[in-house]
């Protein structure tokens, strides 16, 4: 009898236990808090990133300097080339060949003897005719060319005098050049005039040039500027526009 009634005590503790154990005092159940183990975290391998290269500006040239002017260089000449010298061959004494320069300036310019011949005096016929009497010592290719330059010059303006004489003897009589030292015809000549007949003298001449006729017996007696254009004159000059102009040369 004693022993189911321990048995039932034991089993009475038992559950009671238990049952205290699953319901705790004021509703706190009592719990084993179990130590948590860390999870494992894969470490995830860093995977390389690369890196961006920086950007580069383009590299600015400096300015190009200026080269200097290249220098030129003076060669001397070769002991082969002979000097201009050379080729000028020697005067010979008396009438022997004239020395020739060879870049002979060939112009009215150079030979002051061929103004003379411009414009062309009243006479001649040609420049070729007037240069070759007035620059008789010029080489003959020079003549060519100064009669060429001549005849190309625009010296076709003209002037005429209509001279009557009404003196008894003979006169002389020229035309003087006031703008330059011209005369016609020029070169120490003069135009005889021994009747009572109106002469006409055609002078080629420069346009607006200013000449006067100058007249003379052989006493001292002169008309216009006289004789070499000594003397001042009045109404006895004309102007080279390609008119006619008259006069009358009284024997007073």
């Amino acid at each position: 009898m004693k022993r189911p009634l321990l048995v039932s005590l034991l089993i009475a503790l038992t559950v009671g236990a238990l049952l205290f154990g699953a319901f705790p005092p004021h509703g706190v159940r009592s719990q084993t808090v179990r130590p948590v183990a860390p999870v494992p975290v894969p470490i995830t391998p860093s995977v390389p990133v690369p890196i961006a290269p920086s950007l580069t500006l383009p590299r600015i040239d400096p300015l190009p300097s200026i080269a200097p002017a290249p220098r030129i260089e003076t060669v001397p000449l070769s002991p082969s080339v002979a000097p201009a010298a050379a080729s000028v061959r020697a005067i010979v004494p008396g009438r022997g060949p004239r020395a020739e320069r060879e870049s002979l300036d060939c112009s009215v310019r150079e030979f002051s003897c061929a103004e003379a011949c411009d414009p062309l005096p009243s006479g001649w016929t040609s420049y070729r005719e007037c240069v070759r009497y007035k620059c008789k010592q010029v080489d003959e290719n020079c003549l060519e060319r100064l009669a060429q330059e001549l005849t190309s010059r625009q010296t076709d303006s003209r002037v005429t005098f209509n001279v009557e004489c009404k003196y008894p003897y003979p006169i002389q009589i020229a035309f003087y050049s006031q703008d330059r030292n011209s005369a016609w015809p020029g070169n120490n000549m003069a135009y005889d005039i021994g009747d009572y007949k109106t002469h006409h003298y055609t002078l080629t001449c420069r346009s607006g040039e200013k000449i006067c006729y100058g007249a003379w017996p052989q006493s001292s007696l002169y008309w216009g500027v006289g004789m070499d254009n000594r003397y001042a004159c009045q109404n006895c000059c004309a102007q080279c526009d390609g008119r006619s102009y008259s006069y009358v040369l009284n024997k007073e």
